[in-house]
């Protein structure tokens, strides 16, 4: 079996790194796909030790042996750094639109892989050549194989780089005005960037400001009641999927990514307002192109019947997982094969 290449972002934090780091873990224990391994900027994140598992992988330089297919995850741009025959852009975007700049590169690409439908639909628009390979999160942490937290105070949570993007914003004009005068009741923001984060001034709201290991996050959702994640849009949307993964039930925006999973049985999706509306440029490269506006009465509703029921998490989140991802993976691997051949890459 021929190996391909890969160029993924190797950081331990990140979005893309995270699940790029899950999944390359996932196929290293795998017999039925062989790959050479480079980061996109030719380096490897300073969070992984000299002797991470992750660093063993990485190849000085590809061998002739892996020319046919490549596969590169993250931003379009970056496609100019694959450089074999059949190329495949594995990416994914948040707004309705991709970047402009982008648009080059999608068309350039051989093949257009995406984590949710919906990016399948923003991409499908420059290259028909679409292929849905769902995101995952890794199973080894994020299971409910850990004791039940009791808190004293209900904890909602939300994570991620709060950025306007996130609907921080939203989230906490929501909670106040959800539980004006409730000493029951606290919010939890875990961040690693606070410059976007709006004014707080409330006892009863904790920023974490840090980067936090796998660990570290089991021990978050798990010490949560329920996450909250009012997003503006997503590619996929990790949190809400690994919080449910863990039994704590999830409110996130029914808009973008997230839809794929909301299944009012664990996750629940936040109503939108009838209108898309701009983006921020400060935040979003395409900004000519719109995001969802998350209901800030749903959510208020959301938030009191989640205090007041406590719902349990019944849905089945196995095929979104990293040994499910990894399946789709090496699938989509083999068709591109065929496909390639059918092209003579092989020839050229």
């Amino acid at each position: 079996m021929k190996p391909i290449r890969l160029r993924f972002p190797l950081a331990r934090y990140t979005g893309y790194g995270k699940g790029a780091t899950a999944l390359l873990r996932k196929l290293s224990t795998r017999d039925d796909i062989d790959f050479e391994l480079k980061p996109i900027r030719n380096e490897v994140s300073s969070a992984f030790d000299s002797d991470d598992a992750i660093r063993l992988m990485v190849s000085d330089t590809f061998t002739n042996a892996s020319k046919d297919i490549g596969i590169l995850l993250g931003p379009a741009p970056n496609l100019d750094v694959l450089d074999s025959r059949y190329k495949i852009l594995y990416s994914i975007y948040e707004t309705n639109d991709i970047p402009k700049k982008w648009i080059p590169f999608v068309k350039k690409a051989d093949e257009i892989w995406v984590p949710s439908k919906f990016c399948g639909y923003l991409f499908a628009k420059y290259n028909p050549n679409i292929r849905l390979v769902p995101w995952g999160f890794d199973e080894s942490f994020y299971n409910k194989n850990y004791p039940d937290v009791v808190n004293d105070c209900f904890t909602f949570a939300s994570v991620g780089v709060m950025g306007i993007r996130k609907g921080t914003d939203i989230l906490v004009s929501a909670f106040k005005s959800a539980f004006p005068n409730n000493n029951g009741v606290r919010l939890i923001i875990k961040t690693r960037d606070t410059r976007w984060l709006p004014e707080i001034s409330d006892d009863r709201i904790t920023v974490i400001d840090d980067n936090f290991d796998e660990y570290q996050m089991v021990d978050f959702y798990h010490s949560a009641d329920c996450i909250v994640q009012p997003t503006r849009g997503e590619g996929f949307g990790v949190p809400a999927i690994e919080a449910a993964a863990c039994g704590t039930p999830a409110l996130v925006t029914n808009w973008s990514g997230p839809t794929d999973y909301i299944d009012n049985n664990g996750i629940w999706g936040i109503n939108i307002l009838p209108d898309l509306v701009r983006v921020q440029p400060r935040e979003m490269s395409a900004s000519h192109s719109k995001w969802a506006e998350p209901s800030k009465q749903h959510l208020i509703y959301l938030m009191k019947w989640v205090y007041a029921t406590r719902p349990k998490v019944n849905g089945d989140y196995s095929k979104f997982n990293i040994s499910s991802m990894a399946d789709n993976f090496v699938a989509a691997v083999n068709k591109a094969r065929v496909v390639a051949s059918l092209k003579n890459v092989g020839g050229k």
